[in-house]
């Protein structure tokens, strides 16, 4: 809203693909972090928004860099393709020799907005490849822990809604049911 809509998406949107990224990974207030930093810059087109929060929460959850400095990579990306590609790719190897020259050629030929596109997503695809990577390899300890985080954040981000969700596995009610219970102890 404060970024006069340089996205190109409605707030009902962005709340959608926040709700979508904080259901596969992190959490909702994660995911809308991301996203309103991602919106804000008015470097990231709408259709890339979601991949591009996705990889940012994914980015951060499994410690590599924060939602910040991925947002910061994903603005410099839409702002000059072909030279933050180089950059970036100095340090993460997310190119292919492929998309770099499709990235050059949409450049040469005046499209820059395609360009960028295409490296965006090209990025967010790349870490979200290797996150998920990084996530396999977890042990059990780390999984099992995760999950008890996870599942804690979840009912954090249910007593956030505005509305509650009759799909939740921790009804609002019941959250708050349990905390006036568990504080007369």
């Amino acid at each position: 809203i404060l970024s006069g809509n340089a996205a190109g998406t409605t707030r009902d949107q962005l709340s959608g693909m926040a709700a979508a990224i904080g259901k596969s990974v992190g959490t909702q207030g994660q995911a809308a972090d991301a996203l309103a930093q991602l919106a804000t810059s008015g470097r990231v087109a709408s259709a890339s928004l979601a991949l591009a929060a996705e990889a940012a929460v994914r980015l951060e959850r499994e410690g590599v860099q924060a939602i910040g400095k991925t947002v910061a990579a994903f603005a410099e990306l839409g702002k000059d393709p072909l030279a933050a590609s180089i950059k970036l790719n100095e340090s993460t190897n997310f190119l292919t020799l492929t998309v770099l020259k499709q990235i050059k050629a949409l450049e040469d030929e005046g499209k820059a907005a395609q360009a960028a596109a295409l490296a965006q997503e090209a990025y967010a695809t790349s870490a979200i490849s290797r996150t998920k990577d990084l996530e396999a390899s977890l042990g059990v300890l780390e999984k099992a822990w995760r999950g008890v985080k996870g599942a804690a954040a979840a009912a954090w981000d249910e007593t956030q809604s505005p509305i509650p969700n009759p799909q939740s596995p921790i009804p609002i009610r019941s959250f708050k049911i349990y905390i006036y219970i568990y504080s007369l102890e």
